[in-house]
């Protein structure tokens, strides 16, 4: 975790993770409608939900295999 935090790869607040959305909000918005931008952001935000969901799920199997040694 301390890499990855050292490497900025992850938002560890709330409020820095707003900060990096804002950003790219206002970027995209440049060239595309906001209807368009706030979608594609929530698309992303799906996925980002579902990868979490899946590495809880594995995290739980390589759990369990370890307690069964």
């Amino acid at each position: 975790l301390e890499v990855v935090k050292g490497a900025r790869l992850v938002r560890m607040t709330e409020q820095e993770f707003q900060v990096q959305r804002e950003r790219m909000r206002a970027t995209c918005q440049q060239c595309h409608a906001e209807s368009f931008v706030r979608s594609q952001l929530g698309r992303g935000d799906q996925m980002i939900r579902e990868a979490d969901r899946l590495m809880a799920e594995a995290i739980e199997i390589v759990a369990g295999l370890y307690r069964d040694g």
